[in-house]
C-alpha cells in the first residue's frame, strides 16, 4: 500500500492527530505566555542580598503533620490527596517539622531571575539558587507557607525549593496554588531531571547575616 493510499484510507484519524498536535501546541505556547505575564522576570541578581523577601514566615508551634491537616482544614485550605499526593508527603519520615519556633526570610525565583536564558531542571536551578547563596527550605514550609500565604493571587503557582521526599518511589515536592479561589497545598514532581519553565516561580530561603 502506498503512503497516499494510506493517508487517504484514514484521512479522518491523520485529520484528528493533525488537529490534536496544533491545539497541544497552542496550549503549551499560551500556558508559557501566561506564566510570564503572571511572573516576570525581575533583576538578575549576583547576591541573595540583592534578592527582594519575598515573605518572612514563622516556623514551629506545630508539633506534627495530624496538626497541620487540622489547622489547614480549620482555615479552609485544601491538601492535594488524590494525585501528587501532598498529604502522603506529610506521612513519610523525611518529612521533619521544626520544633522551636523562628523566622526564616523567603524569596522567590524564577529560572531566569538566576541567570538562565532557557527552561531548567530542578537540579540546575538549585545548583545556580545555591551559588547565589539561597538556601532550601525545610519541608514544612510548604504546609507553614500555605497557612501565612492568605493573600495568594488568583492561578498563581509556587513551588518549594526543598530536598524531595519520596511518595511510592516517586520524588516529589511541595506546591502552593490558588485555584479558582481556593487556597490549596499541592505536591509535584521532584525528579531532578524534570525540565521545568523558565519562568515557573520556586521558594528559597535568603539566609540572614
Amino acid at each position: 500500500m502506498s503512503i497516499k493510499s494510506w493517508v487517504r484510507q484514514h484521512k479522518t484519524n491523520v485529520i484528528f492527530v493533525a488537529i490534536l498536535m496544533v491545539e497541544l501546541y497552542v496550549i503549551f505556547w499560551g500556558w508559557n505566555k501566561y506564566q510570564e505575564a503572571l511572573n516576570p522576570p525581575t533583576k538578575r541578581s549576583s547576591t541573595p542580598t540583592e534578592l527582594k523577601i519575598f515573605k518572612t514566615i514563622k516556623l514551629g508551634g506545630i508539633r506534627d503533620a495530624e496538626g497541620f491537616r487540622q489547622v489547614l482544614k480549620d482555615n479552609g485550605m485544601k491538601i492535594d490527596d488524590w494525585f501528587f499526593w501532598a498529604d502522603q508527603i506529610m506521612s513519610q519520615p523525611k518529612f521533619t517539622i521544626t520544633q522551636e519556633e523562628t523566622e526564616v526570610d523567603l524569596v522567590v525565583v524564577s529560572a531566569t531571575d538566576i541567570g538562565f536564558e532557557r527552561d531548567a531542571t530542578r537540579e540546575q536551578i538549585y545548583a545556580r539558587a545555591k551559588e547565589k547563596g539561597l538556601e532550601l527550605c525545610p519541608p514544612d514550609v510548604g504546609p507553614q507557607l500555605r497557612l501565612q500565604y492568605k493573600d495568594q493571587p488568583e492561578w498563581q503557582r509556587l513551588l518549594i525549593g526543598m530536598e524531595p521526599i519520596t511518595v511510592w518511589s516517586n520524588m516529589e515536592v511541595f506546591g502552593l496554588e490558588n485555584i479558582n479561589g481556593r487556597l490549596w497545598l499541592t505536591a509535584h514532581t521532584g525528579n531532578p531531571d524534570f525540565a521545568w519553565s523558565k519562568f515557573e516561580s520556586w521558594v528559597f530561603i535568603r539566609p540572614r547575616k
